[in-house]
C-alpha cells in the first residue's frame, strides 16, 4: 500500500491507539483493515522464492505430508503461555490443501474435500493464521500489557489436520523441572471431548510421569473413570 512495507503500514494504522482505546469501534475497523492486508492477495503477496521454499518444505518426504490430506497451520507467538499472558483463544488456526496449490489452476473443488466448491490452498491458510495476530482481543491484550508491537511476532506450527470426527484423543501435558528430577502431568480425554470444559459426567484421565536424579522413571495414574 503506497509503497510501504506491510510492517510500516500496520505501524502507521495503529500508531494512535493506547489502552484503553478511546473508541473500540474505530480500533475494530482498523484491525479488520489490517487483517484484510494479510488475506487479500491483490494487496500483498508471497515472493516467488518464499512460495518455492514453503512448497519445498511441505513436499519434503522427511515430513510425510500427504498433499491430498488437509494440513493444519497453527499460531505460535512469543506473547503467550507466560505467567501473566496465557494467550489462549486469542489467535486462530486454519487448514489448507497442498494439492490445491500444486494443480496450477485456481478453480475448485478442493482436492482434499470435494464438498468445498472452491480451492482451499495452504497459502490461503497461512495468510489467515498470520492475520489472526491482529484479532481484536489479541491486540487489546498486547495493548493492555504495554507490549511493543515491534518486539512481538508469530511463527506457524504445521501438522496434518485431525478434525473431531477422526480424533482419537486430546489433552494437555505439563512438564516441570526439579532439582532432583522432572515431573510430567497428562490430562486427557478420549476423542474430541473437551479437557478444559467437558460435558457433565465426562471426567478426564490424569496420568503423571516422573524421573529422579538417578534416572529412575515412574508412571502413576491419578484417575481413570468412565463417564457417569
Amino acid at each position: 500500500a503506497e509503497g510501504r512495507t506491510l510492517r510500516e503500514e500496520i505501524a502507521s494504522r495503529l500508531s494512535g491507539f493506547s489502552f484503553p482505546p478511546a473508541s473500540v469501534e474505530t480500533l475494530e475497523y482498523e484491525l479488520e483493515r489490517i487483517r484484510n492486508l494479510f488475506t487479500d492477495d491483490d494487496v500483498t503477496r508471497f515472493s516467488p522464492a518464499l512460495e518455492e521454499a514453503v512448497i519445498a518444505s511441505l513436499t519434503d518426504p522427511a515430513y510425510g505430508f500427504d498433499p491430498y490430506q488437509k494440513i493444519r497451520f497453527r499460531s505460535s507467538t512469543n506473547v503467550e503461555d507466560s505467567e501473566h499472558f496465557s494467550g489462549a483463544g486469542l489467535y486462530d488456526s486454519y487448514s489448507g490443501c497442498l494439492a490445491d496449490d500444486l494443480d496450477d489452476d485456481g478453480s475448485g473443488p478442493c482436492h482434499c474435500d470435494p464438498t468445498e466448491s472452491k480451492e482451499r490452498g495452504v497459502f490461503r491458510a497461512i495468510r489467515r493464521v498470520f492475520a489472526s495476530f491482529y484479532n481484536k482481543n489479541a491486540y487489546l491484550e498486547r495493548l493492555r500489557h504495554g507490549l511493543a508491537e515491534d518486539q512481538v511476532g508469530m511463527a506457524i506450527l504445521v501438522h496434518h489436520s485431525f478434525p473431531d470426527e477422526i480424533e482419537l484423543a486430546n489433552g494437555v501435558a505439563i512438564l516441570e523441572y526439579g532439582t532432583y528430577g522432572s515431573t510430567i502431568e497428562f490430562v486427557t480425554q478420549a476423542g474430541a471431548v473437551s479437557v478444559a470444559n467437558p460435558e457433565p459426567g465426562l471426567i478426564p484421565e490424569e496420568v503423571s510421569a516422573s524421573t529422579s536424579s538417578d534416572s529412575d522413571f515412574e508412571i502413576g495414574r491419578a484417575s481413570c473413570r468412565e463417564s457417569v
